[in-house]
């Protein structure tokens, strides 16, 4: 840290230079000095003066009062050229509170954009991983048979960046283990893959299939093998492994997100469907006896209630009566925005689902709207859930 804060100085001097010895160097003029010119301008007006005096243009007082004004001009020069030769001194003020300035503002600006601590906590950590990678060093010596010990040390290699290093740990942790690990099988592809300028596709890709045998839903491994499609163009495949890693894992995921919508652009998929917790698929369609006593923009709206607790909604969807009979998914992702975390279909283990028809598209049911209900089901309940909508509201 020592180092850091004279290196620190070492510049501000520097800078300080560039910008302070312009303020310092003294300014050049040509031979004859602003006194000397002001000395000389002062006898030519004494001359003046005297002459002006002996030809009788001024009496006895108007010859003093000029002389005495003469004096006095005189006097001003010879102050303000003491004023001039004190620069010298306020330039090193100035220099000196110039400098002062700078390093508060480099150290303001430091501190409030830097990490004062960044290089000894880098340092730091850089040695910790260093220890650890020589502790497991010495220990492969005697223990060369250790897989989990050459795993260990691949991962060290990783995180420090040593991606040829952590080939080869993870080769002899392959060559101990065989095809029986996943992660290891992942990791090891993952190395090879920052090692070749992040390429997966050839050994890495071989890898990938291989962890796959062994774990089909391992997150990373469907990760790389979509990324290994997606270099080759094949788009379509990769979509697969990713689309099937949303439904294990569903949600955003910043790591494919974007990568799924190029694809889904290219091939013209549309990504499926997907439900965060439970969801319960409803068909909702008119009764035949009241399609004629409906109009096609009358508003639907398809929601869940608790079956016991509150009243409101606890998932909603709208669409008009020109979309029926339609298919919907209710579950948390159509949970009413705004309302507190509390009231989701996921928190309810019985619920009622409900369908209805609104000329004015108000939430609270109105006379003359349209109904139907199901039956009460399981928040969790996996067949179509159909109503009918043929009950008038009075």
């Amino acid at each position: 840290m020592i180092i850091f804060w004279l290196i620190v100085v070492m510049l501000l001097l520097v800078a300080a230079g560039f910008i302070l010895w312009p303020l310092r160097r003294p300014i050049i003029t040509s031979g004859v000095s602003h006194a000397e010119v002001n000395v000389a301008l002062h006898k030519q007006r004494i001359a003046e003066i005297s002459k002006e005096l002996e030809q009788g243009q001024l009496n006895e007082e108007q010859f003093t009062k000029a002389m005495q004004e003469a004096e006095r001009a005189l006097l001003r020069d010879v102050e303000g050229k003491e004023k001039k030769s004190s620069t010298g001194q306020a330039s090193i003020v100035v220099i000196t509170l110039v400098l002062i300035a700078m390093v508060l503002l480099a150290s303001g600006f430091y501190w409030r954009l830097g990490d004062p601590h960044y290089l000894s906590e880098k340092t730091k950590y850089e040695h910790v991983l260093g220890k650890h990678q020589q502790e497991l060093r010495d220990r492969l010596k005697t223990k060369p048979g250790d897989a989990e010990a050459w795993t260990r040390l691949g991962r060290l290699h990783v995180l420090r960046g040593q991606f040829a290093q952590a080939v080869s740990a993870y080769e002899k942790a392959y060559v101990l283990l065989g095809d029986s690990n996943a992660q290891v099988l992942v990791d090891y592809a993952a190395a090879i893959g920052r090692s070749q300028k992040n390429s997966l596709i050839g050994r890495p890709e071989q890898l990938i299939h291989k962890a796959l045998k062994v774990e089909p839903n391992n997150i990373t491994a469907l990760m790389l093998a979509g990324f290994a499609r997606f270099q080759q163009r094949d788009y379509k495949r990769a979509l697969r492994y990713w689309y099937k890693l949303k439904r294990i894992k569903p949600g955003p995921n910043p790591s494919i997100d974007e990568f799924v919508a190029q694809a889904e652009s290219v091939t013209g998929r549309k990504r499926p469907i997907i439900a965060r917790g439970p969801a319960i698929k409803v068909v909702v369609a008119l009764h035949q006896s009241i399609r004629n006593k409906v109009n096609a923009n009358d508003f639907v709206f398809i929601y869940a209630q608790a079956s016991k607790g509150p009243r409101m909604p606890i998932a909603m969807v709208q669409r008009r009566v020109s979309d029926l009979p339609v298919t919907v998914l209710l579950g948390d992702a159509q949970a009413i925005p705004g309302m507190p975390p509390a009231i989701r279909l996921s928190r309810f283990p019985k619920v009622v689902l409900k369908a209805r028809t609104s000329r004015t598209g108000q939430a609270v049911m109105q006379p003359g709207d349209y109904y139907g209900n199901s039956k009460v089901v399981s928040n969790k309940y996996r067949k179509p859930v159909i109503i009918y909508i043929r009950q008038q509201f009075k």
